[in-house]
């Protein structure tokens, strides 16, 4: 059986609001981030000003913090690493830091994937490969849907936490199928934001990319699993942009992107213990109907239902792949069993 033994990467989103739940402006953004260069980071020159870049070292490795593309959104990108006592380490020289200066400037974290009102005022920054913003500003004048799921600043009112595993680009095609059949779990183990504007669902943040990447096939959880195979066949693992829950990051590494935000290091250690579990069970898995399998990932999002048989046949195959996964992560992996157990036994 399959058994992982390549490095894990981590990014992780956090909304940085004001005590008011707004975006703050650029110049408070700016104090905050001067703040972690007196505590010794060091401060980098970004794609586009005043996008804000700090670095920190430890040991060896490197922690960035970035501002995405707007003053609310922060990122943490960890350095490539193998072991939970690695993480550990990560996680407590950066993510702790930045709750002590954000509440030294009335600012905070906000532990959840997405705050209930989007904000409606604040700077959107330039991507380095969008430097004359034409992929921007298409995306903001975008047309106009009638959904309650649907914002024109959407973006500003969701995060995620991204896990990045060693992997060929040969064998994460052969792998896509099982792997989405696994996906409805996402949302049903790992959701952190349930309300969004007037909605209140299971997990919102999903249903807010479906919608607001609506005219887009394969966005989120695809609707034509077969034709995005094919399409990125042709394209390769570099050939562009990819907007599905599962993307290619070069010809050696792929990204599971469909996870909310994580609120501590032991729920993100779960997250990364659930995917290196996937990879596994996804090998003993021989034939899947994906527009069933994404019927049971919406459904969850929706109100959080699933089949407790579904979650049961699945749970073996997780049970088998937890003996498999690396010593360093066979403890959050036991977390990962224990709340499908939990899941059965409610439903």
């Amino acid at each position: 059986m399959f058994s992982y033994a390549g490095r894990i990467g981590i990014e992780v989103e956090y909304l940085l609001l004001t005590s008011q739940g707004q975006a703050p402006a650029t110049e408070l953004l700016t104090q905050f981030y001067q703040e972690f260069v007196q505590r010794g980071w060091k401060a980098e020159s970004a794609d586009s000003p005043p996008r804000l870049v700090v670095k920190t070292r430890i040991e060896n490795s490197e922690i960035v913090l970035k501002n995405d593309f707007a003053t609310c959104i922060l990122e943490f990108v960890f350095p490539p690493f193998e072991k939970f006592e690695e993480l550990r380490k990560f996680w407590e020289n950066s993510i702790p830091v930045a709750r002590e200066i954000a509440d030294s400037l009335d600012l905070s974290l906000h532990r959840q994937a997405v705050y209930p009102t989007v904000p409606v005022d604040f700077d959107y920054r330039l991507a380095i490969d969008d430097p004359d913003g034409s992929r921007l500003q298409k995306y903001l004048n975008r047309p106009v849907i009638d959904s309650p799921y649907f914002a024109r600043n959407y973006p500003a009112a969701i995060c995620a936490a991204q896990v990045s595993l060693d992997l060929t680009f040969e064998s994460f095609l052969d792998l896509l199928p099982g792997l989405y059949e696994f996906e409805y779990l996402v949302p049903l183990l790992f959701t952190t934001g349930q309300e969004f504007q007037t909605q209140s669902n299971f997990s919102v943040r999903s249903l807010i990319i479906q919608n607001n990447w609506h005219d887009v096939v394969n966005a989120g959880f695809p609707a034509d699993l077969a034709g995005l195979i094919s399409e990125l066949t042709q394209r390769g693992p570099t050939g562009g942009r990819h907007l599905s829950n599962l993307v290619p990051r070069g010809a050696n590494r792929i990204e599971f992107r469909s996870a909310d935000t994580q609120p501590d290091l032991e729920s993100l250690a779960k997250l990364i213990a659930f995917r290196l579990m996937s990879l596994t069970a996804a090998q003993q898995v021989q034939k899947i109907d994906s527009k069933i399998a994404r019927i049971h990932f919406l459904r969850v999002c929706q109100d959080g239902i699933c089949d407790p048989c579904r979650i049961q046949t699945h749970h073996e195959l997780y049970r088998e792949a937890c003996l498999n996964i690396p010593p360093s992560w066979q403890k959050a992996g036991q977390t990962v069993l224990d709340a499908m157990e939990s899941l059965m036994q409610s439903r």
